[in-house]
């Protein structure tokens, strides 16, 4: 035998070998997705707190301590007549006209007192007063009729109704009254009488119009506008995410909502509404810079809401999604045998891939090694297979759905190695084509239970996520993961004290 002919039985012993191996169906490009969400609409709440123990203080400094009331004039008094006996006849006395004078000292019993009446807010103002009176000239003054004492006390109050306009100024509407403890009238001789409360009331009443004027300088359209500006601005909630990074949720306020006040034992609160958009950033923003907004004019609202939309990714890794398939592929798809358009073939899957393809879907790379009985070439190479991943909320199952195969390169082949692993693909999707996101969500919902908590205090806020079923926002095939974002609803509350 020549070395020409023994070098072409080599190469011939090498093809019988070696076989058909390479792509037997077009590869697809790579195309991947980043993880982006859109805005979502919420509301969080500030309560622009009011608290009674402040407004105390303030009233107490601002009431005067005492003020004193001097009354007097002419007047005609009737003085006691007389009754004889035998015949019984009632003379009445005569009708004198004296000058009488009272001089009253008030001062507060004790201090302010502010307190809840149903929605209204009550100021109480205890006040003591003392004095003399009686009436005038020197008979009086013989008689011992110029001097007598007399003391009493009321309790003052005034009910307001605190309410605050579109320009985020306090209006208050007030009622005042006085409680007597005691109608008092002064008896300077037996059936003539000073009424000292009809004296004493209108000053009282005088000083009780007063209350709203101090309150309304003392809750200005700042005092609500201040603290609630400060917190007019754009902020982010750091939560924790997968893959040990954070997750970023970028709140932006737009329209301030004002539903009323509501009044407590311990105050009065401005419930306000700010509404605005939340954007998911993945990974969070680092240095993170607030932008300080214009604040808007207060809008009113039969109710205001409270809603923090979340939005966050989980993670599922293709690496993940290729070990579950090679390893059913390992058991269960190491020896397949059947009929092919070639005759009968005995065939093995050597691998499996897993990357994204663009327009939502994945593509399955199956490895296959066949055998014909016909043939003396062995058939090695890539079949592609595209796949649509859905996510069911209920079940919060992926399945991998609607396979279909890439254009053929080579049809005879194509056709064979099709017919032989048409149905075992399609088990294996069945089988393994699908990925369970339970163990993650419990895992994601416990992080959020604990992140929720730093994420409020960071960004001053008590932020509360709601035990509520995790709705699929979006799915994102990422370069190498496909990332699920779920969205979620929590619950945010700053409160500010106004006062």
């Amino acid at each position: 035998m020549t070395a020409i002919n023994h070098m072409l039985v080599s190469l011939g012993l090498g093809i019988l070998l070696t076989g058909c191996s390479g792509k037997l169906s077009e590869k697809p490009a790579e195309v991947s997705g980043t993880v982006e969400v859109q805005e979502a609409q919420s509301q969080v709440i500030v309560n622009a707190r009011v608290s009674f123990a402040a407004l105390q203080q303030k009233l107490d400094a601002a009431l005067p301590v005492s003020f004193e009331q001097s009354v007097g004039g002419g007047k005609r008094w009737r003085l006691p007549g007389i009754r004889t006996d035998f015949p019984p006849i009632d003379i009445p006395g005569p009708e004198v006209s004296l000058d009488y004078h009272a001089t009253i000292h008030a001062h507060k019993a004790g201090p302010v007192a502010v307190a809840r009446h149903g929605n209204l807010v009550r100021v109480s103002v205890p006040i003591d007063f003392d004095g003399q009176g009686g009436f005038g000239g020197d008979g009086a003054r013989i008689l011992g009729l110029d001097r007598k004492n007399f003391s009493g006390g009321v309790t003052a109050y005034a009910e307001l109704a605190v309410d605050v306009d579109g320009n985020w100024c306090p209006v208050i509407n007030s009622h005042v009254d006085i409680d007597w403890r005691n109608n008092l009238t002064l008896e300077i001789i037996g059936g003539v009488n000073l009424d000292i409360r009809g004296a004493i009331g209108p000053k009282i009443s005088e000083g009780l119009a007063q209350i709203p004027d101090l309150i309304r300088q003392q809750i200005t359209c700042d005092t609500i506008r201040v603290p609630v500006q400060r917190e007019w601005k754009t902020r982010q909630f750091v939560f924790a995410g997968p893959e040990g990074k954070q997750v970023g949720v970028v709140l932006t306020p737009r329209r301030a909502f004002f539903s009323g006040v509501q009044v407590d034992d311990a105050g009065f609160t401005v419930a306000l509404g700010l509404s605005g958009t939340s954007k998911m950033e993945f990974p969070a923003v680092e240095n993170f810079a607030p932008v300080q907004l214009p604040l808007p004019a207060l809008e009113r609202v039969p109710g205001t809401g409270n809603r923090l939309a979340l939005a966050l990714p989980v993670a599922v890794k293709y690496s993940a999604l290729q070990d579950v398939l090679r390893g059913y592929a390992r058991t269960s798809l190491a020896a397949v045998e059947g009929d092919t358009p070639l005759g009968r073939a005995k065939g093995t899957v050597t691998d499996i891939t897993v990357f994204p393809a663009g327009e939502g879907r994945l593509c399955l790379g199956v490895k296959v090694d066949v055998k014909f009985e016909r043939r003396w070439l062995d058939v090695k190479g890539w079949v592609w297979v595209l796949v649509e991943p859905t996510y069911n909320e209920r079940s919060q199952i992926i399945a991998l759905k609607k396979a279909s195969l890439t254009r053929e390169l080579d049809n005879s082949l194509y056709s064979a190695v099709t017919a032989l692993f048409k149905t075992p693909i399609e088990h294996l999707l069945v089988e393994k084509g699908t990925y369970d996101l339970k163990p993650q969500f419990a895992v994601l919902k416990a992080r959020l239970a604990e992140s929720a908590h730093a994420a409020g205090t960071a960004s001053g806020m008590e932020i509360v996520v709601q035990p509520t079923t995790l709705k699929l926002k979006q799915l994102i095939l990422a370069q190498d993961s496909l990332a699920v974002v779920v969205g979620l609803n929590a619950t945010a509350n700053v409160t500010v004290d106004a006062l």
